[in-house]
């Protein structure tokens, strides 16, 4: 893996966790961001870096590894910002979604920071598998549109002995 353009990827992937994280707390868009999140943020990322020319086609294995990471840092990106925000959201609020946090601190700081963290952990898991598999098939795409396994025929040369 190359290490400059998996950090750049990094970056993107935890901006767009975070704008993730901000985009959430909109009324009825909850479902839709963590659901863009879990399944589309390693496509957006690699088709944004695709568009700047930034890189190239990937090999499947490749992009499922990149799509991993990127899953993973952009949920925990979205945790980042959601988590506190909701947290005070719930304080001055009663709204059902932000209730949820202030309910896993009822346990105490220790045990509920600990639950929390066990479920971030989890869910940044499964957003990074969910990732890797939807970046290999935008490559299968790719690969699909751009034609580069097409003109295998080509360089072929046929040899005739007499």
């Amino acid at each position: 893996m190359n290490k400059f353009l998996l950090k750049e990827m990094s970056i993107l992937s935890l901006i767009l966790g975070l704008i993730c994280g901000v985009a959430v707390m909109l009324p009825f868009m909850g479902t839709l961001v963590l659901l863009f999140l879990l399944f589309l943020s390693s496509v957006t990322v690699y088709f944004y870096m695709k568009k700047k020319n930034e890189l190239g086609l990937f090999e499947p294995k490749e992009a499922a590894m990149y799509g991993a990471v990127i899953g993973f840092i952009a949920f925990v990106g979205f945790s980042l910002t959601m988590v506190p925000v909701a947290l005070l959201l719930s304080i001055k609020s009663s709204f059902s979604w932000f209730s949820f946090i202030k309910q896993i601190f009822t346990f105490g700081f220790i045990n509920g920071g600990l639950l929390l963290f066990m479920l971030v952990g989890f869910m940044a898991v499964m957003s990074g598998i969910f990732n890797a598999f939807s970046s290999m098939l935008a490559v299968f795409a790719m690969q699909a549109i751009e034609g580069t396994n097409k003109n295998k025929d080509d360089l072929k040369i046929d040899v005739k002995i007499e």
